[in-house]
C-alpha cells in the first residue's frame, strides 16, 4: 500500500510540475485583465449591496437562533464530531510532504471554479418553460422594475431577483426596448434580456380581419393580439388626414368601411397609428387602384361612400358570394321604388349595446339614422369593413325583380318579387325555426 501511494505521489508530482506552470500562468493573465474589468467593478457593487442588505435583515436572526441550538444535544453531538474530523484532517496534512500541497490547493481552486461556473450557470442559462409562445409588451416610460414585474406576472422568469443579477451582470439597464415580443418557451434569463434589447431583432403577428368587421372590433381585435390600445386605434381610424385622402372629410367621422379585411403580418414596434394607415393603405391598394373595381368607379363617376355604404349592408346580410350581387339588386330596386330598405344589419349598427344575436320588434324604433326601418335610403356611412366581394357585387349588382328576401335558415335566403310571396317565404321559415327548437 505503501508503495502504491508513492507511485502516485510521483506521478502526481510530475503532471504537477507540467500544468501547473501553464495553469499559473493563464490564472494570472485573467485575473489582470478581471482585476480592471467593468464587469468586476459592477459585480463587486451589487455583490456588495445585496450582501449588506441580507446581512443587516438575517444577523439577529441568526445570532438568536444559534444560541438555541448550541445549547442542544444535537450541537454537542455535531460538536464532538467536527473536532474528532478536524484533528484526523490535520493528522492527514501532517503526513503530507510539504512540497507537494501545493497540488491539493490548486485542486481546491479548480473545486471553486468549477462550483462559481455552476452558478453563473444557473443564473445565466437556466431555462424558463412555459406553454406555447408567449407574448409581452413593454410600453414608453416603463422603467425596469415595472418590466421585471411584468416578466414575472406574466410567468416568464422564475425568480426577479435573478433576472436582476442577470441585468446588473450585463450593464443593459437603460438598452430595453419599448416594443411587443413573442417569446418561445425553453429561453435563458440571458436569452429574454437579449431579446429585450436587441435593436436588430424583428418579429411579426399574424393578424386577421374578417370581412364584415367594425372598427370597435377591429380594435378590440388589436388590443387582444397585438397588445395594443383599442382607444388609441379608434382614435386614428378617425384621423382627418387619411379621411381627405378619399374626399370625405366632413361626410364621414372615421374610417368604417375602408379598412380592408385581410390577413396581414404585423411587426413587433407597429403602434396603433401605423396599424390604422397599414389597414387603409390595403383598401387603397385592393379597391381604389384595382381596375376591376377603382376604374368602374371614376369612369362612371360613382359616388364611393354609397358604393361602400351599400357593399357594407350586403356584408352584414351574407358571407355567401353567390347572394351577394342578389341582395344588392334587391336594394337597388327598393332604393329605386324610393322603398325603406329595412335592412336589420343597419339596425344592428344603431343599437347602443351592441350587436343581438336576434333583434325584437322593440329595436326597430330605435331612433337613428342608420335605422333603414324608420329613415328612407342609406345610411349615412358604412356599417362596417366590407370584402372586395360585396364591393364588387355593390358596384355590379344582379338585374332581378326581387324587392324581399328572408333565411331560409340554411345559410341562405329566399327571394321574393311581392309582399305576398315574401310573407309566404317567412311564414316558411319561422315553422322550420319551430321544427328545429322541437327537436
Amino acid at each position: 500500500m505503501h508503495d502504491l501511494w508513492n507511485k502516485l505521489r510521483v506521478k502526481a508530482t510530475y503532471y504537477y510540475g507540467k500544468i501547473y506552470p501553464v495553469v499559473k500562468s493563464y490564472l494570472i493573465l485573467y485575473y489582470k485583465k478581471l482585476r480592471n474589468s467593468e464587469f468586476l467593478k459592477k459585480s463587486y457593487l451589487f455583490l456588495k449591496e445585496y450582501t449588506l442588505l441580507y446581512y443587516s435583515n438575517t444577523r439577529k436572526f441568526t445570532l438568536k437562533w444559534f444560541e438555541v441550538f448550541r445549547n442542544s444535544k444535537f450541537y454537542k453531538i455535531l460538536s464532538s464530531a467536527y473536532k474528532s474530523c478536524t484533528a484526523g484532517f490535520y493528522r492527514w496534512i501532517d503526513s503530507l510532504a510539504f512540497e507537494h500541497f501545493s497540488i491539493y490547493l490548486s485542486l481546491l481552486v479548480l473545486i471553486n471554479l468549477i462550483m462559481l461556473w455552476l452558478i453563473l450557470s444557473q443564473v445565466l442559462y437556466a431555462k424558463n418553460t412555459w406553454e406555447g409562445d408567449k407574448k409581452f409588451r413593454i410600453t414608453q416610460g416603463q422603467n425596469v422594475s415595472d418590466v421585471i414585474d411584468g416578466l414575472k406576472s406574466n410567468q416568464l422568469i422564475k425568480s426577479k431577483f435573478l433576472f436582476k443579477v442577470v441585468l446588473k451582470l450585463s450593464g443593459k439597464d437603460d438598452k430595453i426596448i419599448a416594443r411587443r415580443y413573442v417569446l418561445k418557451s425553453g429561453m435563458s434569463n440571458l436569452d429574454i434580456l437579449n431579446a429585450l434589447t436587441d435593436k436588430s431583432m424583428i418579429q411579426s403577428e399574424k393578424f386577421t380581419i374578417r370581412e364584415g368587421y367594425r372598427i370597435n372590433q377591429i380594435g378590440k381585435l388589436a388590443e387582444a393580439k397585438l397588445q395594443l390600445s383599442a382607444e388609441k386605434f379608434l382614435a386614428e381610424a378617425g384621423n382627418d388626414s387619411l379621411i381627405s385622402v378619399l374626399g370625405l372629410k366632413g361626410k364621414v367621422s372615421n374610417l368604417e368601411g375602408f379598412l380592408f379585411p385581410d390577413t396581414y403580418f404585423i411587426p413587433s414596434d407597429m403602434d396603433e397609428k401605423d396599424l390604422a394607415q397599414m389597414l387603409f393603405a390595403e383598401f387603397l391598394k385592393k379597391v381604389i387602384k384595382n381596375k376591376e373595381v377603382g376604374d368602374i368607379i371614376k369612369q362612371n363617376n360613382r359616388d364611393l361612400l354609397r358604393i361602400i355604404t351599400l357593399a357594407s349592408i350586403i356584408q352584414g346580410e351574407t358571407s355567401l358570394v353567390n347572394e351577394m350581387p342578389m341582395i344588392a339588386g334587391v336594394y337597388t330596386n327598393r332604393l329605386k321604388k324610393h322603398m325603406k330598405l329595412e335592412a336589420d344589419p343597419t339596425v344592428q349598427y344603431a343599437l347602443p349595446d351592441g350587436w343581438k344575436q336576434r333583434l325584437k320588434y322593440e329595436d326597430l324604433k330605435i331612433e337613428s339614422l342608420y335605422n333603414t326601418y324608420k329613415h328612407y335610403g342609406l345610411p349615412p356611412g358604412p356599417i362596417n369593413n366590407p370584402g372586395l366581394d360585396a364591393i364588387k357585387a355593390a358596384i355590379n349588382p344582379d338585374k332581378n325583380d326581387f324587392l324581399f328576401f328572408v333565411a331560409t335558415g340554411n345559410g341562405g335566403h329566399k327571394f321574393s318579387a311581392t309582399y305576398k310571396e315574401h310573407l309566404k317565404a317567412v311564414e316558411e321559415y319561422r315553422k322550420r325555426m319551430k321544427e328545429k327548437t322541437a327537436q
